[in-house]
């Protein structure tokens, strides 16, 4: 039975409902048209039993855009926060730009990536809801918990849809054209190796530069520097390897996109503050920049144990959008069925008993950053620890220049200058004739 009646241009015209047959003023589910038998059955996207559509375009200013189901909507603008800013930190992007030629090379290959990463990510976001229609909870594939009741929903039992995990590559495989399938499954691996080897090299190399090259004293050398970072790899390679085998994720998002989450999210509370220092104030000093990545690493772990974390990523907003699934609550039908009112379940008298959502994540990211940002603030612009570190916070200027100087005075094995600027060095010779 759908919510609205005839002529009210809503699922019932949509999906040409007919009359009840308890009440023929009631729409319900035109079984012969949608479902002739057991195996030729449509979905119509009622949503079990409303309330699904293709795009809802309220669903970042709306809490309750997705009624009668949830809406992260905070977690969706805090994962657009630390993947914004985070990335900012991020050690491979940073290589990249600094390998360029020069820095307009670098800005416009940004501005390039920027507008084709829009380009490909924006069609690819429409695939959650593709997805949803061919394998969501009104799909014939859809699996329910039996011991589970929604009040808003009008279900008594069975009313937490159980998500397939591996919906998308079934999608990719099974429904999508072989040719874009592939090549979707394609560039997840290509994006993966290349986001993983780009991590790795870039921490290898910081921590044996940055790291290393301060405290080993005459460990490290100019001559086996790239050896040490070379070796300097494979601590990282293996801890990678080790979470990505042992790391299970009860988060909705999955393991793997919350992982990349928090990567940006640790980036986030600790070195973007600084990173900002460093280039638009006059003087930053190493004490505000060291203190500010302290203190936001330990606001980020203490706030991760510390706020309620249930495992949804919802807010407890209130309304009963925002309240979980309860224990079966009647043995009867639910009550959009076409059944007569004794064989329907009445809530008032058989109630759901339901808790609500209550899952702060993405608010200790925010507040770390936060902290971050105000530590680094105070410190700078106070005074505080300007001779803090001592040689150890000196920053490391690669001389270039005596390396190419050294370089162009090289000699061949012929004792032939290789310095261009050789020529002009040299004594202006006297012509014999002349003296």
């Amino acid at each position: 039975m759908y919510p609205d009646s005839f002529g009210e241009g809503g699922a019932c015209d949509e999906f040409e409902g007919v009359p009840c047959q308890n009440d023929a003023a009631l729409c319900c589910y035109n079984t012969d048209k949608w479902c002739p038998s057991d195996d030729n059955c449509v979905a119509d996207n009622g949503a079990y039993p409303f309330g699904d559509k293709p795009i809802f375009s309220n669903q970042l200013t709306d809490p309750y855009a997705l009624t009668p189901f949830p809406n992260a909507i905070f977690w969706d603008w805090a994962t657009i926060f630390i993947l914004a800013f985070g990335n900012l930190g991020a050690l491979d992007f940073q290589a990249r730009c600094m390998a360029a030629r020069c820095p307009k090379t670098a800005t416009v290959g940004c501005f390039i990536a920027g507008l084709a990463t829009f380009l490909i990510g924006v069609p690819v976001s429409y695939l959650g809801a593709i997805i949803r229609y061919y394998y969501g909870p009104d799909s014939m594939y859809a699996e329910f918990e039996a011991d589970t009741c929604s009040e808003i929903l009008g279900l008594p039992t069975c009313g937490m849809w159980m998500p397939d995990a591996q919906a998308t590559v079934k999608y990719l495989t099974h429904e999508a054209p072989s040719f874009l399938g592939g090549w979707f499954l394609i560039g997840i691996v290509a994006a993966s190796m290349s986001t993983a080897d780009g991590a790795i090299l870039a921490m290898g190399t910081v921590f044996s530069h940055n790291v290393i090259r301060n405290i080993g004293g005459t460990f490290v050398t100019k001559d086996n520097l790239l050896m040490v970072a070379r070796i300097s790899t494979i601590p990282f390679t293996l801890a990678a390897i080790l979470i990505a085998a042992y790391y299970e994720s009860s988060h909705s998002a999955g393991a793997t996109g919350y992982l990349l989450i928090v990567a940006f999210d640790v980036v986030l509370a600790t070195v973007v503050a600084p990173l900002f220092g460093c280039f638009y104030v006059k003087d930053p000093s190493p004490c505000a920049a060291f203190f500010a990545i302290i203190f936001g690493a330990l606001t980020r772990i203490i706030m991760e144990f510390a706020l309620p974390k249930d495992g949804f990523l919802l807010l407890p907003y209130g309304g009963p959008e925002f309240l979980d699934y309860g224990p079966a609550a009647s043995s009867l039908y639910p009550v959009f069925f076409d059944k007569t009112t004794e064989n329907l379940w009445d809530p008032s008298v058989e109630g759901c008993d339901q808790p609500r959502f209550e899952d702060y994540t993405g608010a200790d990211s925010l507040a770390a950053f936060g902290v971050s940002v105000l530590t680094f603030v105070v410190i700078q612009f106070s005074g505080i620890g300007k001779d803090f570190g001592g040689s150890t916070f000196v920053p490391y200027t690669k001389d270039f220049e005596e390396e190419d100087e050294s370089k162009n005075l090289a000699t061949t094995d012929l004792g032939i200058s290789q310095d261009p600027k050789a020529e002009l060095k040299e004594e202006p010779k006297v012509d014999e004739a002349e003296t």
